[in-house]
């Protein structure tokens, strides 16, 4: 019986032809001779056809082999493949013969030199990572009905496929269930009934390049990878079939397509929005006076920790939802007390204000410089049955932006949301004087890559040090980072990954906010540091995943 890679006793023909093999390849350069010794010698060698690995169905399935040295990574469970890790690529037969390369999204086999099956996934000549690896051979295939890693191009490809993608997400809600996701029990689990989180966190479930949030019955597939565009209907069925999901709504990070050297038609664009889920983005052409976009049709209701949000699926990139805070936020209600105040800063569409409000506080401000997250955020408090109000600025010039921030300094108990320029209102709120018990800093990713991490780390010490000096004696700042680059640099200059998390001089987040906290006159004591809430899976082999640090800290 053929095993998973065709293996089987070395053939008597193979093992004559090893015997004479010296006196018929004299002719031969040396690198020939060993490669045709190593394959004659590897048990699945095939004499009728010449290959390595499943004898029928080899020659005509694209394979990428591996440079020498390479294979400990992938069998140890890396996922993706620099072109650096790349020996060369047999493009097999059928459709991809006589020389035509593979496009970008062809299912590609992974083996080591030997001709080792490794893994199998996406290829994609314009990337960086040449492979993106969906199914490693330590899985097998036991488990994974319809699912062959040595099918050949074509239609066989497509329901190998799909039947990977349902497993996969089969296995990415069970991952979910055991973190009490969705939950319906009315706080079983500590915080109320919750209808939204990931769902696939891209390597983390294995699916690299594929993010997939939940939203009550609807499911938000964030597109970040050539392959997911290719395979697009193979991904949105198994996610009807498997996930329990009614609707399925494609949004594509244009950004992240654009690293992996995918180029969305112009066409489709448009159908789609091409804007990025996970943005509220202004409508510089939108003439709604009220500017309430997220009273708009297409709004889904969700539930957070007990809490209701509408969800805009139509106009996405204005009022989109962060599932990553959950846990931060229910922390945060737990630090509130009756009666404070608190300063929600880049409040986007109101996670963290709506829970202080939810603890009893009673004044929330919310500041973001989106008019319409900061609508967004309004109507969310009034569907939870808080007053709110938005206020903003009366026009372009920085005494404007004061100007908002003195109106909410009148503030009413529910809340206020004001739309202004974080740093500008800070300045404002402390020439006049103003403190809060408990004060958020959230600000959008600061750190894209490593290579902008001097200037980070001067942004995020310049906003710690003036929201630090609004918070009272006794009080609370809750102060977050979602930079990868950040997160996983450590204060002397090195990577947490590769020294590990205790290394060195500690988490640069951390020093950083030390350092702002000592220009601000202020002692910090770090009472809890978190990161992205458990359904946002990590993969071991790829912890740059770990991109989100929120640290709390009680200040004197």
């Amino acid at each position: 019986m053929a095993a998973l890679n065709g293996r089987r006793p070395m053939t008597l023909l193979a093992m004559l032809v090893l015997a004479v093999l010296p006196s018929l390849t004299l002719g031969f350069s040396a690198p020939a001779r060993r490669g045709l010794r190593r394959r004659l010698a590897d048990p699945s060698y095939s004499a009728a056809t010449g290959a390595v690995g499943d004898a029928a169905a080899a020659p005509t399935v694209p394979t990428v082999v591996l440079a020498r040295g390479k294979a400990r990574l992938f069998r140890d469970g890396e996922m993706m493949v620099y072109g650096g890790a790349v020996s060369h690529v047999d493009e097999g037969g059928g459709e991809h013969a006589g020389g035509a390369p593979l496009e970008a999204g062809a299912m590609v086999r992974l083996v080591d030199g030997a001709g080792t099956l490794l893994g199998w996934g996406a290829y994609n000549p314009d990337s960086m990572f040449r492979v993106r690896l969906l199914w490693h051979a330590s899985e097998g295939v036991a488990d994974l009905p319809g699912f062959d890693p040595a099918c050949p191009p074509g239609p066989q490809t497509s329901a190998s496929l799909s039947a990977l993608l349902r497993a996969k997400v089969r296995a990415a809600s069970a991952k979910r269930r055991v973190c009490g996701l969705p939950d319906l029990s009315d706080g079983a689990n500590g915080g109320g009934k919750t209808t939204a989180y990931r769902l696939v966190n891209s390597e983390g479930d294995g699916l690299s390049g594929a993010c997939v949030d939940v939203f009550g019955s609807c499911a938000v597939v964030s597109s970040g990878a050539a392959w997911c565009e290719v395979w697009r209907r193979e991904i949105e069925e198994a996610i009807l079939a498997e996930a329990g999901a009614e609707r399925v709504v494609w949004d594509r990070s244009e950004s992240r397509l654009a690293q992996d050297g995918w180029a969305t038609p112009p066409a489709e664009e448009e159908e789609t929005g091409g804007g990025g889920f996970f943005a509220i983005e202004d409508d510089d052409d939108d003439d709604d006076e009220g500017g309430n976009e997220a009273e708009t049709d297409g709004a889904v209701e969700i539930l957070e920790l007990g809490l209701k949000y509408a969800v805009s699926l139509e106009k996405m990139q204005k009022t989109g939802f962060y599932c990553d805070q959950r846990e931060n936020r229910l922390r945060l209600r737990g630090m509130v007390r009756a009666g404070d105040r608190v300063l929600d800063l880049c409040c986007f569409s109101g996670g963290f204000a709506l829970n202080a409000l939810a603890a009893g506080a009673q004044e929330v401000t919310g500041v973001d410089s989106s008019r319409n997250a900061v609508h967004a955020a309004a109507r969310n408090a009034r569907i939870n049955g808080f007053s709110s109000r938005v206020v903003a600025p009366l026009g372009d010039d920085d005494d404007d932006d004061d100007g908002a921030a003195e109106r909410a300094a009148k503030a009413e108990p529910g809340a206020t949301f004001v739309q202004a320029d974080i740093s500008a209102f800070m300045d404002g709120a402390r020439r006049r004087g103003e403190t809060f018990d408990v004060v958020i800093l959230d600000p959008p990713k600061l750190a894209p890559s490593r290579k902008t991490l001097d200037r980070a780390k001067a942004k995020y010490r310049k906003l710690n040090k003036a929201a630090l000096q609004l918070v009272k004696k006794g009080g609370v700042l809750v102060t977050c980072t979602c930079s990868s680059a950040m997160t996983l640099a450590s204060a002397n200059g090195d990577s947490v990954r590769s020294k590990g998390p205790n290394s060195g001089s500690g988490p640069l987040f951390l020093a950083t906010v030390q350092q702002a906290a000592r220009e601000a006159g202020r002692r910090v004591t770090l009472l809890k540091r978190e990161g992205a809430a458990p359904c946002h899976a990590l993969s071991p082999t790829a912890i740059t995943g770990e991109y989100l640090t929120a640290l709390f800290l009680f200040v004197e």
